[in-house]
């Protein structure tokens, strides 16, 4: 009896490198935004004759809104599906930008910021909640290695984009151009991502509904926090006050979650030394390194006396190693684990010391000190931000995956709002009017601070090593995660499911692994 050969076709793509390459696009969209929009103050103040209260609140209220929408988006995204949340969210930040761009008065301008931060805060928790359920194991690494070169591309790109669209529009059109500058990518990303998106049943309203209280106190402690920094109001007599409020605010949401039946801050996520000290790194990290940059900039034009342009390429070899390490940090986090987070940050605490140290020391050699330093310690930090959030978010349940990514990036807002305005305030009051070493001194004192809140994630990363290596949580989802109170047993179970399975393939890769995770379809 003849057997036939058995013939095989042309492997399908994976439909996970659609949504990959969605949830890419859209961080990178979003974020950007925000990087390019400092650069066209000056001629949209000119141009709309905007008063200075006008520019702070065009400056402040992305920020703030997106940082409000956060923790709520997440819940809503976890119990009502992650999909319309996306899609809805990135529709409003698109239509938010129209009306930025072709505002005719200050106000407007505000107005459009404010949703267009409102449309990215929902948004952002559904593509770290959608990486989570669709990604698993060391495939679940290396998404979030690729969103973090996203996220430092656009960090790296906004200012020169932004520079080079109002360079070509002129005082009156290039700001509009730039504000108009994510409208063709979000219309070229919405439809790939109605399109891809996995759709997810409905899940039935916990018992206690969504916690409105809950999300009540959530965005007051956000406010209290956000405001006096974002606006540039970060005096002694404002901020000490808004602070003691959010202290206030944050024992009475602990007192509320304690007793609602179905808390929008899972209880069971902060028992969890991997998501706790996880956090914690983040926001050292962030706050540490935002306010580095912010610093590496003033006292290269203030105090060296580059252009704006020049100071860009001086910091650019930086921009780049951090792309380059977050790429390669997703085979090492495999490998290593929280080791690599322990010693990236070592590293980059060394790197930022010695930029302290040796640039009032050599100022004749300080533009290439500044570049040298700032390259190796951005390549480390670029080593510890996406493992440090595969490592942290790992054990959180699918069903709640959404609440955690809000908390994790609301914890990051936070330290960053808190800490460049600090450190940009002390630089300005302390340093002269005019270049020279005085500005040095000053940097070097901020910049050792800076080093200091490195050397503290430091530690945190470390104690949560300690806890992995005592059974307290496992490298890469090996072991199951609790239960958490107010989700229900099949949640539960498959997120446990999902985080005990490891496969070797990265995104994009045809996987032998069947279930809803594996193909979102």
């Amino acid at each position: 009896m003849r057997t036939r050969a058995r013939t095989t076709g042309p492997r399908t793509p994976d439909p996970r490198t659609a949504v990959w390459l969605v949830c890419l696009g859209t961080g990178f969209v979003t974020l950007v935004d925000q990087s390019m929009v400092g650069v066209v103050v000056p001629a949209l103040r000119a141009d709309l004759h905007a008063s200075a209260t006008q520019v702070q609140w065009i400056l402040a209220t992305y920020s703030l809104t997106f940082g409000l929408a956060l923790v709520p988006a997440g819940r809503l995204g976890d119990v009502l599906g992650r999909r319309s949340l996306h899609l809805g969210g990135f529709a409003v930040f698109a239509a938010a930008a129209v009306l930025s761009a072709t505002a005719q008065d200050a106000w407007t301008v505000v107005l459009a910021r404010a949703l267009q931060g409102l449309g990215a805060g929902v948004v952002n928790p559904q593509v770290h909640g959608t990486l989570q359920a669709v990604f698993r194991g060391p495939e679940r690494a290396r998404a979030f290695a690729g969103y973090s070169v996203a996220t430092a591309c656009s960090s790296a790109c906004g200012p020169l984009l932004g520079g080079l669209l109002t360079g070509l529009g002129g005082p009156h059109l290039g700001w509009r151009l730039v504000l108009a500058a994510n409208i063709p990518l979000a219309a070229l990303l919405l439809p790939v991502a109605a399109r891809h998106l996995p759709r997810t049943a409905r899940r039935p309203l916990p018992r206690g509904g969504l916690d409105l209280p809950g999300s009540v106190v959530v965005a007051a402690v956000t406010v209290c926090l956000l405001l006096p920094f974002t606006t540039g109001r970060a005096t002694v007599a404002v901020a000490v006050p808004c602070v003691l409020a959010a202290v206030v605010l944050t024992a009475v949401l602990r007192w509320w979650e304690r007793r609602a039946a179905s808390p929008l801050l899972v209880p069971d996520l902060f028992r969890r030394p991997d998501f706790a000290l996880g956090t914690g790194v983040a926001m050292c990290v962030f706050g540490a390194v935002l306010a580095l940059g912010m610093l590496q900039v003033l006292v290269l034009q203030s105090g060296l006396g580059l252009s704006a342009f020049d100071a860009g390429l001086v910091l650019l070899p930086a921009a780049v190693a951090s792309g380059v390490c977050a790429a390669l940090s997703a085979r090492l986090v495999v490998r290593w684990g929280r080791r690599l987070v322990v010693v990236s940050t070592l590293v980059a605490t060394a790197s930022v010391t010695a930029e302290a140290l040796l640039l009032p020391a050599l100022p004749t050699h300080a533009v290439l000190v500044a570049s040298l330093t700032a390259a190796v310690s951005s390549a480390a930090v670029g080593a510890v931000i996406s493992p440090n959030q595969v490592l942290t978010l790992q054990h959180a349940p699918v069903a709640v995956a959404g609440v955690a990514a809000g908390l994790f990036q609301l914890s990051q807002r936070v330290a960053a709002a808190v800490a460049v305005p600090v450190a940009t305030g002390a630089y300005l009051v302390g340093a002269p009017g005019a270049p020279g070493p005085a500005h040095l001194r000053v940097f070097s004192h901020l910049a050792l601070g800076c080093a200091g809140l490195l050397l503290v994630s430091a530690g945190l990363a470390h104690a949560a090593l300690r806890a992995e290596r005592q059974g307290i949580g496992s490298l890469l989802g090996r072991g199951p995660s609790p239960a958490p109170r107010g989700s229900s047993d099949s949640s539960a179970c498959s997120s446990a499911s999902n985080s005990a399975q490891l496969s070797s393939p990265g995104p994009g890769s045809r996987s032998g692994s069947t279930g809803d995770h594996a193909n979102p379809h």
